[in-house]
């Protein structure tokens, strides 16, 4: 959960620096899901745990820059 709100700051604070990312935010968590995905089966490995290839999963925008860690429940669709 640090590293998660580590890195939530580190992504508010380019796209202060850098407004016109914003527009191209759902399309970086799409072209990054499968690379997070494999690197996260790696590191796995490193550790002794055979978990074979993580699928990638989806990610909403809301997800990955809000409040919402892993484990929560969803929020419900508007």
């Amino acid at each position: 959960m640090e590293t998660i709100a580590r890195e939530r700051s580190e992504i508010e604070l380019a796209l202060n620096d850098s407004p016109s990312l914003k527009g191209d935010v759902a399309r970086m968590i799409a072209e990054e899901t499968s690379r997070v995905a494999r690197l996260t089966s790696r590191v796995l490995r490193l550790h002794g745990e055979n978990v074979g290839n993580i699928a990638p999963p989806t990610y909403t925008e809301e997800q990955v820059l809000g409040d919402w860690y892993p484990g929560d429940p969803l929020a419900p669709p508007p």
